[in-house]
């Protein structure tokens, strides 16, 4: 007989972890976990008195064997002759062993029990107290089985069942509790993969798991399901019905707010939880960034019905808690990324502006879900239907066709047509462009802002970040790697300066090192490429090495450091050591002709060395040039000169003692004069916009550099009235994120999170 006397209770121990997460105690299961205990029965399940006892691996196997007589009645004498060991073994289980026994499983039932997405692992997995550098199913129980390969972002391809398995639990939740097959404890952030399960536990995990093999998920677009949101929604509206004035492009608030859903292709990344926090905490939007494959998968005639209803939830909960919802889709067909294919490689789809049967399923998307969501008033909803309509291959390197702004224009026209077709007058936030420079910006946008206009009612969302700053360790190889993979180097101060280096030498117009040269400096020069000249280097007015170049040659350069800091070896290096303390090193030519230089390193005696914060990226570890990823201190004597300007640029470059160096002309910077300029340009062309910036951490930072850009930026955008979405939800509440990626970082535990940036929340709230 079934004990509904179980509680839904957590006991934590003195590791963090739950010694069981049912257990008995005087209250009722939840309603809807009877409901899904009803079908033990049709299952064969046998329920019992010693329910809330902990579950071993053979009976969690005797249970696994109902799954698979129900789901797949044909294969279960097969199921049966497999995995001796567990089906024999008396031991208690963990939950994280549970949870593989269940992958195993559904795996070896495949369709609709199977993951849906090689590697696909939920954002959750971020903010978990999962122990990343356990692999649980290695050793002991699961020793010696060759489970199913599961590709693992930064990992490649291997047996990593624990991912997989953790994954697969995370994955879908049952259609009738709303409950993942192993539960997750949202009020201690835990799987609690460590704590012994029931045999309760047990059952309703194969329960959930046969529900969910087994639901229909799809609907026709033009299903009234697909077309009707939960009564939720009604509720909520009715409740704020009249408070507010109406929102237009002409008439709109200021908003700020966070941007969330950074999760997978197939997934929300975010929760009603978090919307919740951004309303506590004082701000009034919140931007949902969403692929179209999480609701449709790759067939826009179907849409995921459960995967609307966790929509219409966060919808809910943002306009009961009085916040503007905007409905950012960062993927439609034509336009998206798909899933990482290898490591750091990805595939795209990049011809929506150029390809009409795109077109058509992207409409078909924004019909339904302006449909959807049409009785919610603009002050409530907004649609931003294209991410970064101008990013051709969406910052991957990947090969894409060319489209112009006109033609991103009249496909904005299609959309805004289609959305007000079933929802009229609904705002629209366009973003055409992923530019930070404003005039690139307002070139790019002035066609799309035209078409906007016309159509009326709609808002365009710009780009900021300050590229001398946040991206000064953007790579500059197209296709390597995503574009947030930067190489290792030393992470720039704010405000940024970064100095003008001239790459060709040519003729009388040689180029000159001074400043800090204390004898003992080697200084290599690298060439990139030789037109035939006298190549000439002196040391004080001496010439201490000259060779005849030959004519139109190549050498092979290497990787550059970045796109700002081009600095890269070459098969051809031309190496001297100063012998005595030295005021001018001049590199030049004696004749017609010239040489192009790839980089200059000087290397100063090991005595001169300054230790400054370097970041080294988990791409430089995967190939094989760091040991450890993340922000730390490094001591160095090298200074590394990076040719930036062909042939206009800076030639007289000064060491300084701190192993930096400047010249006669600046090549990019980043400051509050340069935010200044670039709000008064953006707030001529078009004053009533949202801003989306950038998080500050691509490069590695300093906390307290980071703290000095947010303010002059915050400030700014105050001082113009611009609206403003920050992408720093991430980088807030992430431990790895502040761990790894800043440097002196304050974070503390709260609200949930175990390390969290409270001095990061406080700014932005000094500027709601």
């Amino acid at each position: 007989m079934l004990l509904l006397t179980a509680f839904f209770v957590l006991f934590t121990t003195s590791t963090g972890y739950a010694d069981s997460y049912i257990t008995n105690d005087q209250l009722t299961l939840p309603d809807s976990w009877k409901d899904e205990l009803q079908l033990a029965d049709e299952l064969g399940i046998t329920l019992r008195d010693t329910d809330q006892e902990n579950v071993s691996g053979a009976e969690m196997m005797k249970l696994l064997d109902r799954l698979v007589a129900n789901a797949a009645p044909d294969r279960l004498d097969e199921w049966r002759a497999m995995y001796p060991q567990l089906r024999n073994n008396p031991g208690l289980l963990t939950r994280f062993d549970a949870m593989g026994m269940l992958f195993l499983t559904a795996d070896f039932i495949g369709g609709n029990y199977s993951i849906p997405v090689e590697g696909s692992v939920p954002t959750v997995l971020g903010i978990l107290h999962f122990p990343w550098d356990a692999y649980y199913f290695t050793e002991g129980l699961f020793e010696g089985i060759d489970g199913p390969k599961f590709s693992v972002p930064g990992f490649g391809d291997g047996n990593y069942l624990d991912f997989a398995a953790l994954n697969y639990n995370l994955w879908r939740s049952s259609p009738v509790s709303d409950e993942y097959p192993f539960a997750y404890d949202a009020e201690n952030n835990s799987i609690h993969e460590d704590a012994a399960p029931s045999y309760l536990e047990a059952v309703l995990a194969v329960i959930r798991t046969y529900l969910i093999g087994n639901y229909r998920d799809q609907v026709s677009h033009d299903d009234p399901a697909a077309r009707t949101p939960g009564n939720a929604i009604s509720r909520a509206l009715a409740a704020k019905a009249g408070e507010k004035e109406a929102v237009t492009a002409e008439n709109h608030p200021f908003w700020s707010g966070f941007i969330l859903g950074y999760g997978t292709e197939y997934q929300f990344g975010t929760s009603s939880d978090e919307i919740r926090l951004v309303a506590d905490w004082g701000f009034n939007s919140v931007r949902l960034n969403l692929s179209y494959l999480t609701l449709f998968g790759t067939d826009v005639q179907n849409v995921k019905l459960s995967a609307l209803k966790q929509l219409d939830e966060l919808i809910t909960t943002a306009i009961e808690n009085d916040l503007h919802f905007n409905l950012c889709l960062t993927g439609v067909p034509g336009h998206s990324v798909m899933n990482q294919v290898t490591d750091f490689q990805y595939s795209g789809d990049f011809d929506l502006f150029v390809n009409p049967e795109k077109q058509d399923k992207a409409l078909a998307i924004y019909e339904t879900l302006a449909a959807r969501y049409k009785e919610i008033p603009n002050d409530y909803l907004s649609f931003t239907p294209i991410w970064e309509a101008m990013n051709r291959n969406l910052s991957t390197g990947l090969p894409a066709p060319e489209y112009s702004e006109q033609d991103v224009a009249s496909f904005l026209i299609k959309a805004i047509d289609v959305i007000r077709e079933e929802s009229p007058d609904r705002l629209i936030i366009y973003e055409p462009t992923p530019g930070n420079d404003a005039d690139q910006i307002i070139r790019e946008s002035k066609p799309i802002k035209e078409a906007a206009d016309n159509k009326g009612n709609v808002m365009i969302n710009y780009n900021f970040a300050q590229y001398a700053y946040v991206y000064a360790c953007l790579t500059a190889t197209e296709g390597k790697h995503i574009d947030t993979m930067n190489h290792s180097m030393f992470i720039p101060e704010y405000p940024t300066v970064i100095y003008s280096v001239a790459a060709n030498i040519h003729d009388d117009m040689p180029l000159i090192l001074d400043g800090f040269l204390p004898a003992g400096t080697t200084i290599d020069f690298y060439l990139a490429r030789s037109f035939g000249a006298v190549l000439d280097i002196s040391v004080d007015g001496l010439s201490v090495y000259r060779e005849e170049l030959p004519q139109n040659t190549e050498y092979t350069v290497g990787e550059k450091l970045s796109f700002l800091y081009p600095f890269a070896v070459s098969d051809k290096n031309i190496s001297i050591t100063l012998e005595k303390d030295t005021k001018e090193v001049k590199i030049g030519n004696m004749q017609n002709g010239g040489f192009d230089l790839s980089g200059i390193c000087l290397t100063l005696p090991e005595e001169y060395a300054v230790e400054r914060w370097y970041y080294a990226q988990t791409y430089d570890v995967y190939n094989g040039t760091e040991e450890t990823e993340g922000v730390i201190k490094r001591s160095s004597s090298q200074v590394l000169i990076s040719p930036n300007d062909y042939d206009e640029g800076g030639r007289n470059v000064t060491i300084q003692e701190d192993l930096s160096y400047s010249t006669e002309l600046i090549r990019e910077e980043a400051s509050r004069e340069t935010i200044e300029t670039w709000c008064d340009k953006i707030a001529a062309f078009d004053s009533n916009c949202v801003i989306r910036f950038e998080r500050a951490d691509f490069s590695g930072a300093r906390w307290d550099a980071m703290a000095a850009y947010y303010n002059d930026l915050l400030s700014a955008f105050k001082e113009h009235s611009f609206s403003w979405w920050t992408n720093d939800w991430w980088l807030m509440t992430d431990e790895y994120a502040q761990t790894h990626n800043v440097a002196e970082s304050p974070g503390v535990e709260y609200a949930g999170y175990p390390r969290f940036n409270l001095e990061l929340l406080h700014l932005l709230q000094r500027y709601q």
